[in-house]
């Protein structure tokens, strides 16, 4: 069996994709890039995670500290948890 093209469909599945695309892709989209950003004491509160050099080439500065702070920071839960890591200790919450 053949399926046709029928331009109808789009019309029907747009709406639904806009909707997804405006709301929930480009916020995340943006909240991963400030994700690989580090703090800065300015506006906005992070550095460019893409910048522009002075040949017109692109530059990127990822860091990866937000990752690592967030999987083995050890000092502040080993007050307060015997595993002594964040990631594992949401890990073991939630298998409760």
């Amino acid at each position: 069996m053949k399926t046709t093209w029928r331009p109808g469909r789009w019309l029907i599945i747009l709406p639904p994709l806009l909707f997804l695309l405006i709301f929930f892709l480009i916020p995340f989209a943006f909240a991963f890039k400030i994700s690989f950003a580090e703090a800065a004491p300015q506006v906005p509160p992070f550095t460019d995670v893409f910048s522009f050099t002075r040949e017109h080439g692109l530059q990127l500065s990822l860091s990866l500290g937000n990752y690592r702070y967030l999987l083995f920071d050890c000092y502040v839960t080993e007050l307060y948890d015997n595993w002594g890591n964040t990631f594992y200790s949401e890990i073991d919450v939630v298998r409760k």
